[in-house]
C-alpha cells in the first residue's frame, strides 16, 4: 500500500496481483522486512467504538485490539500462523516496548486484546513493556497469546499481573504424549505439569486451547482433556476440531493416515470418530469441565486479578441478560421435550 500510494508502477510492487487487459497478473512474492515502530492505527479517526455485547445487549465495556509483533518461530504441524499466504516462513519480528506502550496509551477501550501469534516469545521485551505501562500510568486490562514456557520467568509473570494483563491464552492441544510429539509442540504432559505448577499460582486467567480429532487419538483419549485441564489448573478451555489449512502440512498427513478424511470445510474426521461424534464429545467435555466448583474458582480469580472492577457497568443491564438466559434455557428445554416426544 505504501508503494502504491507513492506512485510506484504496479509491475514493480512485489506481492501485488492486479488485472490488466482482462487477465490477472501476479507479481513475485514480497519479502517481509522487520516490523516498524511507527505504523499503527490512528484511532481518533474511527467512526465507531467497539463494545462488548451479549445476545445484542451492550455490557458497557469497550474492547480494542492491537498488534505488537508478527510471526512465530515454532513449526507446529497443525498450524499455518507461521506461514505467509505463499507458504513462506513468517519470521518473528517485534516492535519496541516504547512503541507498544505509545500505542497502548492512545487506546480508550477498557480491554485490549493483543493479536500477536506469540506475544511472549521475548520475555525481556515483555518485562520492559510492563515497566513502561506502570511508569506511564496506563490502566488497561489486557489478554495475550502465550506458550506454556512463560512459566520459566515467574518474575515477569508477576510484573504482567501488576501491569494489567489478566488472561493468558495457551496452546495445550492434547492430553496425549504421542499427539504432542507428532504435533511438534516441544513439550510433553510431564513438562506441562511442571510449567503449570508455576502458572496456576498466577492471578491471570489461564485459557487452554485443545484440539479434537487429532490423528491417532481415540474418543477415550480425547475424553481425558477435561480431567487433564483441571489437573493443570486451566481456568477456561476452548475445544476446536482439527482442521487442514494451507501450508500446515496436515493434508499430506491425513492422506497417509488410513481411515481419516477431510470435510469440505477443512475439518478432519475419521471412520472411528465422525464429525457428529466429535460434536457430541465436545458437549460432554464442556459439561464435565465447567462444574460448579470450576465456576466458583473463576469467580475467586476474577477478584484476585481485578476483573470484577469492570462489572459495575454490567449490573444495570444484568436483569435483561438474566431474562435472555432464562428464555434461551426454556427454549432449549422445549426443543428437548419435542425431540423426545417425536422419538417416542
Amino acid at each position: 500500500m505504501e508503494d502504491y500510494c507513492r506512485g510506484v508502477a504496479l509491475e514493480e510492487i512485489n506481492g501485488l496481483s492486479f488485472r490488466r487487459d482482462g487477465r490477472i497478473i501476479h507479481n513475485p512474492s514480497r519479502e517481509l522486512g522487520p516490523v516498524r515502530d511507527s505504523i499503527y492505527p490512528d484511532r481518533r479517526r474511527r467512526r465507531y467504538s467497539y463494545e462488548i455485547s451479549f445476545q445484542g445487549i451492550n455490557t458497557g465495556l469497550t474492547i480494542d485490539t492491537m498488534s505488537s509483533s508478527r510471526g512465530c518461530p515454532f513449526n507446529c504441524n497443525f498450524c499455518s500462523f507461521s506461514r505467509n499466504p505463499w507458504g513462506g516462513k513468517r519470521n518473528w519480528s517485534a516492535r519496541s516496548p516504547e512503541s507498544v506502550v505509545d500505542e497502548l496509551g492512545q487506546i480508550e477501550a477498557d480491554i485490549v486484546a493483543f493479536t500477536d501469534d506469540l506475544f511472549t516469545l521475548d520475555m525481556g521485551r515483555v518485562e520492559r513493556i510492563c515497566e513502561l505501562i506502570k511508569a506511564r500510568g496506563v490502566r488497561k486490562k489486557m489478554l495475550v497469546n502465550a506458550r506454556a514456557e512463560v512459566a520459566r520467568r515467574p518474575d515477569v509473570l508477576r510484573k504482567m499481573e501488576k501491569a494489567g494483563f489478566f488472561l493468558l491464552m495457551l496452546g495445550v492441544e492434547s492430553a496425549c504424549d504421542k499427539t504432542l510429539k507428532s504435533m511438534g509442540k516441544g513439550f510433553d504432559t510431564a513438562r506441562l505439569r511442571e510449567y503449570f505448577k508455576v502458572l496456576r499460582k498466577s492471578s491471570m486467567f489461564l485459557h487452554g486451547y485443545f484440539i479434537l480429532g487429532n490423528i491417532g487419538e481415540s474418543a477415550e483419549e480425547m475424553l481425558r482433556i477435561p480431567g487433564f485441564a483441571r489437573e493443570l489448573g486451566v481456568d477456561t478451555i476452548a475445544l476446536s476440531t482439527l482442521r487442514v489449512t494451507p501450508h500446515s502440512g496436515l493434508e499430506e498427513l491425513v492422506a497417509n493416515s488410513p481411515g481419516y478424511h477431510v470435510a469440505a470445510n477443512g475439518k478432519v474426521y475419521s471412520d472411528h470418530c465422525s464429525a457428529k461424534q466429535i460434536r457430541q464429545l465436545r458437549r460432554r467435555m464442556v459439561k464435565r469441565f465447567y462444574s460448579t466448583g470450576q465456576m466458583l474458582r473463576l469467580g475467586h480469580k476474577a477478584i484476585r486479578n481485578g476483573v470484577l472492577r469492570l462489572l459495575p457497568r454490567i449490573f444495570l443491564r444484568l436483569p435483561k441478560i438474566v431474562f435472555i438466559l432464562a428464555s434461551h434455557s426454556l427454549k432449549q428445554r422445549r426443543k428437548l421435550k419435542l425431540g423426545l416426544s417425536e422419538q417416542g
